[in-house]
């Protein structure tokens, strides 16, 4: 008999060391898919980024409470290893998954959804379903070791959603703080205006109207030399940077000041464009970009992922109470997808 628990004692140990295992690989390949997507080396990984911190606290959490229920309840709970070794590869699935959508080998439609490249969307639902599944695993083990048997899985999925509705409030909160300007100038070499949206008839947004009257002015007070104008299109429209450079055109500006970027899709790809093809390429001395106020916490973080110490001014814009409210949700959920994704 002392054999037999013996056998039975290791062969627990083996299923804890393999969840454990999974969590670890899980971690390092979220990280290394979160950097490569943005062309980083993890030689410019830093823990202390929000978002690593949030991916360590989420992977940490499952492993304390799978060592706990180890050590305080024994090794009664198999069936809660082996279900943590069936989520544990459900997630890296969901990860891997997610990597490949990510890559040139699938043709998606050039559409958008909630503002968004279908694309981007499809990669970011993957995403979310591995931190789903990390999520509902920490309710998963909270309800087994205070014993909660009765109706676990539906308690679980409520649970999750609250932990993160949780987690997007108190990136909300972060949000609405005063937004970081971050190292300011009297002039700059160039102010990167970022991309809005195109309406019918090829017109400029009301946001991208609001960005580039910002950089008019900026460049008529002799704040900044030039003007980057960046942004590809949507089907059916001319891209957000000649949308803005046709706007341009009616104002006393050398158009040889303007410059202009028509590829990227994404505040994160005009970050990219900021830091590969003018800081390095073009080495200029200093940077502005020019967004709206709502804005600019996320480009902050965004350029802070990216290593780049640029000035962030931001161009105030009316809205709605109701409006306010949800363009905040969405900047919100945009910085954490962010944070935890690099998306």
């Amino acid at each position: 008999m002392k054999m037999k628990k013996k056998g039975k004692f290791k062969f627990r140990e083996t299923e804890l060391l393999s969840i454990l295992g999974l969590l670890v690989l899980h971690l390092g390949l979220l990280w290394y898919f979160k950097y490569h997507n943005q062309h980083l080396s993890l030689e410019e990984f830093r823990l202390s980024y929000p978002g690593n911190i949030v991916n360590l606290i989420i992977v940490l959490t499952i492993a304390i409470e799978l060592v706990i229920l180890r050590f305080i309840k024994g090794t009664a709970y198999i069936t809660v290893y082996k279900r943590g070794i069936i989520f544990g590869f459900i997630s890296i699935f969901l990860l891997l998954v997610a990597r490949a959508l990510s890559l040139d080998y699938f043709d998606f439609p050039r559409a958008y959804w909630i503002g968004q490249p279908v694309k981007k969307v499809a990669v970011a639902c993957m995403y979310l379903g591995g931190l789903g599944i990390q999520i509902f695993s920490i309710s998963y083990l909270w309800f087994k070791l205070f014993k909660v048997e009765n109706r676990f899985f539906i308690r679980g999925f409520s649970q999750s959603i609250l932990i993160f509705v949780l987690i997007l409030s108190i990136v909300a909160l972060y949000d609405v703080r005063e937004p970081r300007s971050g190292r300011t100038k009297e002039k700059y070499e160039v102010g990167v205006v970022l991309g809005a949206a195109v309406w019918s008839k090829n017109r400029p947004s009301p946001i991208l109207v609001t960005r580039v009257n910002k950089a008019i002015e900026l460049y008529q007070n002799k704040s900044i030399a030039n003007i980057q104008l960046t942004g590809s299109n949507a089907p059916g429209e001319i891209s957000e940077a000649d949308a803005a450079f046709n706007y341009i055109k009616d104002f006393d500006i050398p158009l040889n000041n303007v410059w202009i970027e028509k590829q990227t899709t994404s505040t994160t790809e005009q970050i990219r464009f900021i830091k590969n093809s003018l800081a390095l390429d073009h080495e200029l001395p200093s940077i502005c970009v020019i967004t709206d106020t709502y804005h600019m916490n996320r480009v902050d973080q965004i350029a802070k992922f990216y290593n780049l110490d640029i000035s962030i001014i931001g161009a105030s814009i009316h809205l709605s109470p109701e409006k306010k409210i949800a363009y905040h949700f969405r900047e919100s959920f945009g910085l954490l997808i962010f944070w935890l994704f690099g998306l």
